[in-house]
């Protein structure tokens, strides 16, 4: 799979699981975390899942974000292309 395969509700429905911890099993937890990073582009994309504050400030500090919030976040990134070095 690559970024853009899922959709943004499929997205969505793979943060809530792995909010829930829905299936409690680590390895699954771990299969949807793969399944999550591997298709967005953002490079700390389980950053707002676990740790927001990380990427929006010390105003989220023990806050967390809805799935949808995460997933419109890490939507919302873009690589910026550097051209060849000079």
């Amino acid at each position: 799979m690559a970024p853009g395969d899922l959709t943004r509700e499929q997205l969505i429905e793979i943060v809530d699981k792995i909010m829930r911890c829905d299936p409690p099993d680590e390895a699954e937890q771990d299969k949807l975390l793969w399944l999550f990073e591997n298709n967005v582009l953002h490079p700390r994309a389980s950053s707002f899942i676990y740790f927001p504050e990380h990427e929006l400030g010390p105003e989220f500090e023990g806050r967390s974000l809805t799935p949808e919030q995460v997933v419109d976040h890490v939507l919302a990134y873009k690589p910026i292309e550097l051209g060849p070095a000079e």
